[in-house]
């Protein structure tokens, strides 16, 4: 089983051949090639390499098939609570 661990956008994705994942920022058209050099750790066979921070010489290459974006998520926010206290001095 052939897989390699690597850095896209800030967060890190474990892919092999085949695979669609979703990133979190555009990369580009559909249908172009892209090559990820931030390789953190790769399996071929019975070899496992793993980077310092990255595997040096090691890159994925892969197609962007589709881009969209997710769906939008509600935020709630809190009601402030207010409190009046009034005192006043009458003089009567």
């Amino acid at each position: 089983m052939e897989y390699a661990v690597v850095e896209i956008g800030g967060s890190q994705f474990r892919v092999q051949k085949g695979d669609i994942i979703e990133a979190d920022f555009s990369l580009g058209k559909s249908r172009k090639s892209v090559k990820f050099d931030k390789v953190l750790m790769y399996h071929i066979g019975k070899k496992l390499e793993v980077g310092n921070p990255y595997v040096g010489g090691a890159s994925v290459s892969c197609e962007i098939v589709g881009e969209g974006k997710s769906k939008k998520e509600a935020e709630q926010k809190a009601a402030r609570e207010a409190y009046c206290c009034l005192t006043r001095d009458l003089d009567r």
